[in-house]
Formats: structure tokens, C-alpha cells, sequence
């Protein structure tokens, strides 16, 4: 049995309406999605799952799924396209951090037991990337209407790798091995415990005696420090990085002088030494160019060829910057502030960077950390100068940088470039098309600076170095099964 650790509960186990990883590191084990991201590397990768195959219609809006033959809910009943259907529509309907990805859903249809067709009113390249995400679990409809459409407290009955076993309050979790899976030799272990512990000195404890064999599930993800801390008591653990897919940025208010003007912004974005972010910030892992999925970003030959991100070129970024202040009218630099929440001590330790790195061409900032709830109100409501933030996206497909492109989450700029270029990716079906757009939205976001990327950020899902085939997931939200996980001891 594998033994873990949770930084809490979810608040209920409803499949649903979900939106934590303390819910899906657990009880998504018990289900299965229509398709996958894959469980070992490219992470990226959209594999089968519940449907063995899929075809894309030429008009990119009609996707055909055949489904496995033989699949059964782990209370015995057949699975078949029409339960698909139903699951599809309902997190459709009721996924809170899916529905706005599912808009673009007119129909779908159980066209006979195995086949299951899905209709869009416009093509939506990301849809296999949204599928396949652990937030789009597939749930049984006969479950949910006996349970009279409330799964608060369960039960998770899928079809997936393991049973929902016992689950204390408060105190741990457990799933057991599913013997009629229908990937026969899976999954490799008999079960998974949880335990829930939200102290983290705690958490870290367990894990040096070995109480634990892996720190990951329910949000229990150490950083760099605490890895290298660990490392002292057990050297051959298996740090697994995990990527984020989040960004460190300086977020400036594009509605408020001076940072309407795209030469301050410039200014702000050349006095940035990306590359000392690295040594001094403990969650970074690369440098990083704008907030699009890792595997959808610049070239890393065109990126360090451009000011701000070339190497050893710091000094002539920030002679640039200087004169680019004085043509805005601010030869002497000017005064501003800088906000972040006080209880986030790496966004807190971003902003004293971030105050440090401009101050260096005259951009005084004044660091003004606050309670949580503050700094909400001002970042809802518009009412700040810069952010230190960390921004993100959820799903490894280009879509999922709306929220750095559009006004609202990570941006105050509304460029009309930039949101053309990004509806166009959107719908484009081909591949190699498609990303030679999302490389122009990119550029245009260097152009524009509605955001000032510094770098990517990454923490670590270690292990025991008994521990085999487990793959830290890309972002938060790609996949949390332990299915081909085995302990070796």
C-alpha cells in the first residue's frame, strides 16, 4: 500500500462540483476520463482511456469516440457511451473549473453502445485537452440520481483503477486496488492511504523516517530549501520537479499612470535580471517568457535573443531602460508601490526582488504588503500599480492563457492584437498553424508588456527511492492517477 500525506480535506468528495487537489489526488483515482494525459513522458500527451480511439471531423467541430468494450462501474453495471453522455453534459453543466472550457459543446450523443460523438458550434482546438483533464471525471449517472443529485458525501463510484475504501474526517483516506479494472495488470498496487496532516513541519518529519513514501498528493508539494533539507536525511530520494505551468511576473495596472505607457512598462520589464531571479528566488526553475503553457512557449534560441532576456546583458538592458524613461518623462525615475499578499511568503519574497531589480533604473517602489483579503479587494477592483504575482495557467494547450491575454485575472490591457491572435489559435486546427499563431500572440505580448514575466516556477514531488513509475504531472490539474505506481521493497 502507498502511503501519502494531504495538506487537508477537500470540503466534500462531490466529483462534480470539485475544485481542489486534496479531492482529485485522491478520490480521482477512482475514475477514468474519456482520454488522458499520458502517465509517463511527453506529459503533454493525449493518450486513450475510456475511449480506446477518436476521430476529428473535417470540419474540426465533430469528434467521434469509440468507447472500450468491457469497462464496468465498480458496482458491476456495464459502462457504455450513453453513461459518457450523460457524464460529459453534466460537467459541462456543473464544472466549476471547466464549464467556461466546455462552452463551445452544442450536442452530444450516444450514437450506439460504444460510440459517443460530440458536436461543437465552433471548432475548439483545446477540447482533448479539456477532456482529459483530472477535473473532467467521468460519473456514473446512476450514481448520481440515487444519491438524489447530491455527492457531497459521495459515494465515488467510477470506473477507474481503484474503490473508494474507508475515509475518516480529518484523518485519512484510503482506496483500494479495483480487481476487474479493465487494464488487466493494473493497477500495480493493492491500495493508497492518506493521511491528513496540514502542519508541514510535520509532513516533512514523516517523510525523513520514511513514514511516508511520497510528498505530492493533497497539495503537500515541498520547495527547493525544503527538498535540500530533506536530502540531508534521505540522499537518495526522487525529487520529481514538478512544472506548475505558473509564471512570476510583475503585474502592472495598464489603467493607471505611469504604467499606462508602454515605455514605462518596457523600462520596468529591461531592469528585470531574469537570470539572478534564478539564484535568489528558491521556486524558479527557468527563465520565462509570456504566460502561455510551457510547451507552447518561444523558442528558446528567438527568446534569449531578445532584450531582457539575453544573457550577460544586463547592464546595456538597463541603459536602455534609463533612456526610455526620460523620452516617457521621468528622466529622474519616479515613485510607485508595490503590492502582495503578506501570508504568501514567495510572492512576498518576489515583490522584495521585484522592488530591488527596478530600483536600479530609478523606479522607486514602495513595498506595501498586505492581509489576503486587502490585496483581493485591490486586485478585484483595479485599484493598485504593480503585483507581484504568480501567474498560471491550468491545462498544457494554448487556450488556457486566457486569463494572462484578456482583462481581468493577470491583466488590466485590452489590445485588440492580442486577443485577435488568440481567438484565432483557438479555432485553427492544425497543429503546426496553430502554434506559429500562438508564437505572434507571444511576440505581441513582448510588444505590449501587459505583463512583465521573470521566470518559471517549479516545486517538487519527492519520493522514496523505492518508489517506481511515478511522473509528477504537468500544472495542477493533467492527471493525479497512481495506477502504474509500484513500490520496489
Amino acid at each position: 500500500m502507498l502511503l501519502g500525506m494531504s495538506a487537508g480535506d477537500p470540503p466534500d468528495v462531490n466529483p462534480l462540483e470539485a475544485q481542489n487537489r486534496q479531492y482529485f489526488s485522491i478520490w480521482g483515482n477512482a475514475y477514468n476520463h474519456l482520454i488522458q494525459y499520458n502517465w509517463k513522458e511527453p506529459a503533454d500527451q493525449i493518450i486513450p482511456d475510456l475511449a480506446e480511439s477518436w476521430e476529428i471531423g473535417p470540419d474540426a467541430k465533430t469528434y467521434t469516440f469509440r468507447i472500450r468494450e468491457g469497462v464496468k462501474w465498480h458496482d458491476g453495471k456495464t459502462f457504455t457511451a450513453e453513461d459518457a453522455k450523460w457524464a460529459v453534459e453534466a460537467i459541462k453543466d456543473k464544472g466549476p473549473r471547466v464549464k467556461d472550457d466546455l462552452r463551445s459543446i452544442a450536442k452530444v450523443e450516444a450514437l450506439d453502445p460504444r460510440t459517443l460523438r460530440i458536436t461543437l458550434a465552433q471548432p475548439r482546438a483545446s477540447l482533448l485537452g479539456v477532456l482529459g483533464l483530472a477535473t473532467v471525471p467521468i460519473v456514473a449517472r446512476h450514481v448520481y440520481e440515487a444519491a438524489k443529485g447530491d455527492l457531497r458525501q459521495g459515494p465515488n463510484i467510477g470506473t477507474g483503477p481503484f474503490k473508494e475504501g474507508s475515509y475518516i474526517r480529518g484523518v485519512s483516506a484510503e482506496m483500494v486496488r479495483n480487481p476487474d479494472y479493465f487494464e488487466k495488470e493494473l493497477p500495480y498496487l493493492d491500495g493508497i492511504k492518506v493521511i491528513m496532516v496540514r502542519d508541514n513541519t510535520t509532513r516533512l518529519a514523516a517523510f525523513r523516517t520514511k513514514r511516508v513514501d511520497l510528498l505530492s498528493m493533497g497539495a503537500t508539494e515541498v520547495n527547493r530549501v525544503e527538498l535540500d533539507e530533506l536530502k540531508k536525511s534521505v540522499p537518495d530520494l526522487q525529487p520529481n520537479p514538478h512544472v506548475k505551468m505558473a509564471v512570476n511576473i510583475i503585474w502592472p495596472n495598464t489603467n493607471a499612470k505611469p504604467w499606462d505607457d508602454v515605455r514605462v512598462r518596457r523600462a520596468a520589464f529591461l531592469a528585470v535580471d531574469r537570470y539572478q531571479a534564478l539564484k535568489v528566488l528558491d521556486d524558479t526553475m527557468a527563465v520565462a517568457g509570456p504566460v502561455v503553457p510551457p510547451n507552447w512557449a518561444l523558442p528558446e534560441k528567438e527568446l534569449q535573443s531578445i532584450p531582457g532576456y539575453r544573457p550577460n546583458n544586463i547592464e546595456n538592458d538597463r541603459r536602455e531602460a534609463r533612456r526610455l524613461l526620460a523620452e516617457a518623462g521621468y528622466p529622474n525615475g519616479f515613485d510607485t508601490e508595490s503590492t502582495a499578499p503578506s501570508n504568501v511568503d514567495r510572492l512576498v519574497k518576489l515583490q522584495v526582488f521585484a522592488v530591488d531589480q527596478l530600483g536600479t533604473v530609478g523606479i522607486r517602489v514602495k513595498s506595501n504588503p498586505l492581509p489576503f483579503a486587502e490585496w483581493s479587494v485591490l486586485r478585484r477592483e483595479g485599484t493598485f500599480k504593480l503585483i507581484a504575482i504568480e501567474a498560471n495557467v491550468a491545462y498544457p494547450d494554448a487556450d488556457a492563457a486566457a486569463a494572462n491575454v484578456f482583462p481581468g485575472v493577470f491583466s488590466t490591457l485590452k489590445d485588440d492584437k492580442m486577443v485577435q491572435l488568440f481567438q484565432q489559435q483557438s479555432v485553427e486546427p492544425n497543429l503546426e498553424r496553430r502554434r506559429q499563431i500562438v508564437f505572434d500572440l507571444q511576440r505581441r505580448m513582448l510588444e505590449v508588456l501587459n505583463q512583465i514575466p521573470i521566470a518559471w516556477t517549479s516545486d517538487y514531488y519527492p519520493t522514496q527511492p523505492y518508489v517506481k513509475g511515478f511522473v509528477a504531472p504537468l500544472g495542477q490539474w493533467s492527471r493525479h492517477r497512481m495506477d502504474h505506481v509500484w513500490l520496489d521493497k
